[in-house]
């Protein structure tokens, strides 16, 4: 068999392989996703060999690593690099920055953009408040004012959580600005109450 031969026949075998690769890569992305288990960096690793451009494998993998406490930071760039409209990938970047003691620019950037992306997503709220309430006397009146909207959101879904993380930063009065007209119980009351009354 010539060359062309070869190649003509080789070919479609070569872009089903790579197809099914692709399939591959998909499915076990999807599963990490819809299984909300622990990923496993080296498998996400793997897939990134065959799928480097792949942004939801990249914030996966650094959000992955987050947990383990190093490494992530590359992840989380290529992430917001390869799908800067992700405000999961954003809170998870301003996470990353926040952990390695770099809350300048970037950091008040990736808090912006995280809440502009999710203002009503439960997790990027809560990351929004942990991170921005952690630094609330450092960045701009800007920034503060959208991490309180993040605040009040949260507050409207889930008050004892986002009184915890506020309570946490030391900045439960940001929290218990937005109490009134908040389903929640007589103790969330009595502690932004106890909180007045101390002030």
């Amino acid at each position: 068999m010539d060359a062309t031969r070869r190649a003509l026949v080789s070919a479609p075998i070569v872009a089903a392989l790579a197809w099914a690769a692709t399939l591959c890569v998909s499915a076990a992305n999807a599963n990490v996703i819809a299984s909300g288990a622990p990923a496993d960096v080296a498998a996400l690793q793997r897939a990134l060999e065959w799928a480097p451009a792949d942004a939801e494998l990249h914030e996966h993998l650094g959000a992955a690593l987050l947990k383990q406490g190093a490494g992530a930071m590359r992840e989380l760039e290529r992430a917001v690099l390869l799908r800067p409209t992700s405000p999961y990938a954003w809170a998870s970047y301003a996470e990353a920055r926040y952990q390695e003691g770099r809350t300048g620019t970037a950091f008040e950037e990736a808090l912006l953009r995280a809440a502009s992306l999710g203002p009503n997503e439960p997790e990027v709220q809560e990351s929004v408040a942990l991170y921005g309430l952690a630094v609330w006397n450092d960045v701009s009146p800007d920034t503060r004012e959208t991490i309180g909207r993040m605040v009040a959101a949260g507050m409207k879904r889930d008050p004892s959580a986002m009184l915890r993380i506020a309570s946490r930063r030391g900045r439960l009065e940001v929290a218990c600005a937005h109490v009134d007209g908040v389903k929640s119980t007589p103790d969330l009351h009595r502690l932004c109450s106890s909180r007045e009354t101390l002030e």
